[in-house]
């Protein structure tokens, strides 16, 4: 990675071209900002591809860059959110993985879960008793393979 020091710029090479998609959070200094046209400025600097403003629920489209600035009843800013391309390592299946690498690192047990080729992807999310995801797979043979747990 240190291909990328300098005290100007390095033009940047993908190393690959495995990409994912994933949703980070952005501009925390607008949290408690009224939606206007002062954090319509600094959500301009993301460059979108489109905004969408909200205090409900969101269709579970994926649009890359899109930016979701969520706001309460009174049009205060909770949070904003965009829609990015990440760069895949070798060893990471997807955005989601690539949070469980960042968090437990990419020969986690739990980044690598998602890489088993002999599964079934039919992964499901659903709220365990606790409030928590509950993330498992099949099997071709239907036997269900739980995530392994860990706390973020």
């Amino acid at each position: 990675m240190k291909d990328y020091h300098s005290s100007h710029m390095v033009k940047y090479k993908p190393e690959t071209d495995r990409c994912g998609h994933d949703v980070l959070e952005l501009l925390p200094f607008l949290k408690g900002h009224k939606w206007d046209e002062v954090a319509l400025a600094y959500v301009h600097s993301l460059r979108p591809s489109s905004i969408r403003v909200t205090s409900e629920g969101t269709t579970l489209d994926a649009r890359t860059w899109r930016v979701t600035v969520y706001i309460d009843n009174n049009d205060v800013i909770e949070k904003i959110e965009q829609e990015v391309e990440v760069w895949l390592p070798k060893g990471v299946a997807h955005g989601e993985a690539l949070d469980y690498a960042r968090v437990f690192g990419i020969d986690s047990e739990q980044c690598k879960w998602h890489l088993d080729a002999e599964m079934t992807y039919n992964i499901s999310r659903n709220v365990s008793p606790d409030g928590k995801p509950h993330y498992y797979k099949t099997d071709s043979n239907g036997n269900v393979v739980e995530f392994p747990r860990a706390e973020i």
